[in-house]
């Protein structure tokens, strides 16, 4: 080789290597300019400007002017521009950006409550049009760690945990609302507190003292009137998962689509013997007239209306809504919480659902500043950010409550405890004990309608449970009424309490994030074979099927078999293991 071709090759090289070193550099002090430390505010250190896509939203009156934009800004140094999709149409033109090849995406995506499906997600992430995340979760996450901290159940793990694919990937920001008040509504059971005191009862707490007290409603006329009008136990169509989540647990744990967990074994309880024990015990209170048929049938508003009759005729209901009662019908706040029955084995186990964390914000791959991105939507998990989300602004929408605010509500309340038939204030709590009161009293009046102060609850917060109990409802020292409603809240506590000692995480089947190929076998499967769990619930319930006939059992399972149930359980299974490896 000729000294002038080596000396060509070697300056090559040197300018390749030159080059490298160049982009390396570049790129160290591009960090170094762009973003300060996690946890730091300002975020950036020199303006920068990124994308931001929305919807349309009925209570955001201008994304670009709106107060909550513009003090982001302010405290991150990030310029935002929104570029906003018709109402309801959102994922129809990101769907078609996509198609186009994603060129016009915006830096970063922000979705309303509940977010986006896991199933939307991945084909974007498959096509290259969204960004993995996963490496910022370890190495830039910190405000949302300080808002999980003020969670009892929930950690980055557990978030991580849900929001990871199949491939092992996070490819979005997380946003959390945990309403214990939701974990235990789909099972949730009320009984009417007169009735109770006029029969001398105790709740009942077993399936036994259940179905006794239900025959004394219907047999010894608490409502006083001579006639056996009384209705032990009704509910509505709407409810009718909540009535029989409550009456199947204690025989075997049924949750939504009654998936059961145990060991790490996925099985349906619907094919269980407890399934069918259970089945025996609803056939007999409805073969003795102690549940409602029209439960099966009929909606909230006629239920509403059967539990507004004077005088009382309903000893207790399967509810979802706090809404069946108005809020200034007394009626309402003297039906009491009834939480999970022990079963025939002597075990209590409640059934509840955990606040699960959703994909609220994705970052394309438009943005030249990920990171940025990430630690942005980051802090909009903060405890600072997810209290504006909530509840707006400190002495505009909520205020702080001194000492002397929280003694005189105290005594309000202590004085309308003392007022009632029943001091369950003491009986729940002591003796000497006091009615909590929030640190910050907020107003709801404002929710609903246009404005310009927040997002309306866009994209990433997190409202953990010991954040969301530090405000509560100015209206509660209005009235009487209004009195009645925070009892019923402070019972209502007492009952999470109680309720929380019988949970088993365990048992729990959610959340899972399926392959293309399991999610093909789910749809093409799953939605019959529900149909058929359920009807043939209500058909053994009343009576139309036999469950005590082993022949027509046999049958039922058979045809469960025959619809693809092991099918698809063998995909749950498959992603279960995956998920909890």
């Amino acid at each position: 080789m000729s000294l002038k071709k080596t000396c060509i090759r070697t300056l090559a090289v040197l300018l390749v290597l030159s080059m490298a070193w160049g982009g390396l550099a570049s790129a160290q002090v591009s960090a170094e300019v762009i973003h300060n430390e996690k946890g730091v505010l300002p975020i950036v250190n020199e303006p920068i400007t990124l994308t931001v896509g929305v919807s349309q939203n009925t209570m955001v009156q201008d994304w670009q002017t709106n107060k909550q934009t513009l003090y982001l800004e302010e405290k991150t140094g990030i310029n935002l521009e929104f570029v906003v999709y018709p109402l309801n149409e959102m994922q129809t033109k990101l769907e078609l950006a996509i198609a186009a090849g994603g060129g016009d995406l915006p830096d970063i995506l922000l979705f309303e409550t509940p977010g986006i499906r896991q199933s939307v997600l991945m084909p974007w992430a498959e096509a290259g049009m969204i960004l993995p995340l996963t490496e910022y979760y370890d190495s830039l996450l910190y405000w949302g760690k300080e808002t999980l901290a003020l969670s009892d159940d929930i950690d980055l793990d557990f978030v991580k945990k849900y929001l990871t694919s199949y491939d092992g990937e996070i490819y979005g920001v997380y946003g959390i609302t945990e309403s214990i008040n939701n974990q235990y509504a789909i099972s949730r059971v009320l009984m009417y507190g007169p009735w109770l005191e006029a029969l001398d009862k105790e709740m009942p707490a077993t399936t036994e003292e259940f179905y006794n007290y239900l025959i004394d409603m219907r047999d010894k006329d608490p409502n006083g009137n001579g006639i056996r009008d009384e209705i032990p136990f009704s509910g509505y169509s709407g409810a009718l998962d909540n009535a029989k989540r409550f009456l199947m647990t204690p025989f075997v744990y049924t949750q939504q689509d009654y998936w059961i967990a145990e060991d790490g074994v996925i099985s349906s309880a619907a094919t269980k013997d407890g399934w069918r024990e259970g089945l025996r015990y609803v056939n007999k209170l409805f073969s003795e007239g102690l549940i409602d048929p029209a439960m099966f049938t009929q909606d909230q508003a006629t239920l509403t209306v059967a539990l507004s009759q004077e005088p009382n005729v309903i000893g207790g209901y399967a509810r979802w809504s706090t809404t069946n009662l108005a809020a200034d019908d007394a009626d309402r706040y003297l039906y009491r919480r009834l939480e999970q029955l022990q079963g025939p084995d002597g075990k209590t186990v409640k059934s509840w659902w955990p606040s699960m964390p959703t994909i609220d914000a994705v970052i394309t791959k438009n943005c030249e500043h990920p990171e940025v991105a990430f630690m942005l939507l980051d802090y909009l998990n903060s405890i600072e950010m997810s209290i504006i989300t909530r509840y707006g602004y400190e002495g505009v929408n909520w205020f702080p409550n001194d000492e002397e605010t929280i003694k005189a509500q105290q005594e309000k309340f202590i004085e309308f405890w003392q007022n009632q038939p029943e001091n369950l204030l003491e009986k729940f709590y002591g003796e000497d004990a006091l009615p909590l009161v929030a640190k910050n009293r907020y107003d709801t009046t404002q929710w609903g309608t246009l404005q310009n102060d927040w997002w309306a609850g866009v994209g990433p917060d997190s409202m953990t449970y010991h954040l969301d109990t530090q405000f509560y409802d100015l209206g509660n020292l209005d009235n009487e009424l209004s009195a009645m409603s925070y009892v019923n809240e402070f019972i209502a506590k007492y009952a999470y309490e109680q309720a929380a000692q019988y949970r088993d995480i365990s048992k729990v089947v959610t959340g899972l994030v399926f392959t293309q190929e399991e999610q093909e076998v789910v749809n093409r499967y799953f939605s019959e074979i529900l149909s058929y769990i359920n009807e043939s619930w209500a058909a053994f319930a009343i009576g139309a099927m036999d469950v005590n006939n082993d022949g027509v059992w046999q049958d039922y399972l058979n045809t469960l078999e025959k619809m693809g149930i092991d099918k698809v359980t063998e995909a749950v299974q498959t992603c279960y293991t995956r998920m909890n490896q």
